[in-house]
């Protein structure tokens, strides 16, 4: 628990701190750079007495050994190996270690008997060691040599600056402050490059992306956002919402083009207001024969004193009970109108599409590193 604890905030330390440099040293093992797996856990060990570095520090030099010969990385694991049984009373490592010195002596004893090279001493330099989780990364110091990552470097004591690159993502410069006969290590991700989506949508439709609102169409230029899968919602007032699942690459640019159908309920405000329409220009044309059967009638009234056959009696009765009708249908073609405009405008204005649940979920975050890893 001890040591998870001291290990679980890799990425808040400093760079020279023991816990940044077993990071810096754990990527690189596992990356097959045990040269720099090396110097890191050694730096580490450095600063933090621990036995699990310890082992760490065997193992780097085992590989290293069997990778590119030298002895002295075998004596190097040897006598890790040693020191960690020494200092650990139990646990499974000491079975490993054991193996390992299995292995190992009679290559070391061999040499000796047969007068191999001695060990190398270590070079007091400062050394600044680059780490990162792009694959294909790329590091320099200032103006040198581009060595892929993970990589260690010696430098003189100062300030450097240290470009990280790789395909498709966007370098990053970082300031290194490097002290002699000190190793730090700098764990830099350069961010990938953004993709591009051109969207086509009606005007004054929202556009949203995952979830968060973007704006309201027309979108003035290319939308940059993180490679990845997205999905993306157009709504508009009276229209069916679109949803369309988005797979954007690195530097990738995309053209979407939208097309928002009508709502059923679009539809029927339409039909509604029509109908009032129709029933209106109706009332209009039954309220103008009703006047036209009143002004008759009128005119009739207007004779009563010269005298009136039967036949115009007649007519000056039916004249009014025409006039009364057409008036009655033209108040219930009016009525009728208003409720059908009324209940168009509604259906139209109250027709708002609501978005639908994100289908497209981005990927989890990654899990810091088990710091037990090298083995």
């Amino acid at each position: 628990m001890t040591a998870t604890l001291l290990f679980v905030a890799l990425l808040s330390t400093p760079p020279g701190s023991p816990e940044a440099l077993y990071r810096a040293g754990s990527d690189a093992y596992r990356a097959g750079r045990y040269d720099v797996a090396i110097t890191a856990f050694e730096a580490a060990l450095a600063r933090v007495d621990r036995p699990d570095l310890l082992f760490s520090v065997a193992q780097a030099h085992r590989l290293q050994y069997f990778a590119a010969g030298g002895s002295a990385h075998l004596e190097a694991a040897v006598g890790a190996y040693r020191e960690y049984l020494a200092r650990v009373p139990d646990g499974k490592r000491r079975v490993h270690a054991a193996q390992h010195l299995s292995t190992l002596v009679p290559y070391l004893e061999r040499m000796r008997i047969e007068g191999a090279e001695a060990p190398e001493a270590a070079a007091s330099t400062a050394r600044i060691i680059v780490t990162s989780t792009v694959a294909d990364a790329v590091a320099r110091v200032g103006d040198g040599v581009v060595q892929p990552v993970p990589a260690a470097f010696e430098v003189e004591p100062g300030a450097h600056r240290v470009e990280v690159s790789a395909p498709l993502h966007v370098a990053v410069v970082r300031e290194v402050a490097g002290v002699e006969g000190t190793a730090v290590a700098i764990t830099v991700d350069p961010p990938p490059v953004p993709g591009r989506l051109a969207l086509t949508a009606p005007e004054g439709a929202r556009v949203l992306v995952n979830g968060r609102r973007l704006g309201v169409s027309p979108i003035a230029g290319p939308i940059d956002l993180e490679p990845g899968l997205y999905d993306l919602v157009v709504l508009a007032r009276g229209r069916r919402p679109v949803v369309q699942a988005i797979d954007l690459g690195r530097g990738q640019s995309l053209d979407v083009a939208v097309d928002l159908e009508p709502t059923t309920q679009r539809w029927l405000a339409i039909a509604a207001m029509g109908a009032a329409a129709a029933l209106g220009v109706s009332g209009v044309g039954t309220g103008y024969f009703a006047y036209d059967a009143r002004s008759e009638a009128e005119a009739m009234e207007g004779r009563v004193g010269a005298g009136l056959t039967a036949a115009d009696l007649a007519r000056y009765r039916q004249l009014e009970q025409q006039r009364d009708d057409l008036r009655d249908v033209t108040i219930g073609l009016g009525v009728a109108a208003t409720g059908l405009l009324a209940a168009g405008v509604a259906l139209w204005f109250f027709d708002e599409p609501v978005a639908p649940p994100r289908r497209v979920r981005g990927p989890a975050p990654p899990r810091p590193s088990d710091p037990y890893a090298a083995r």
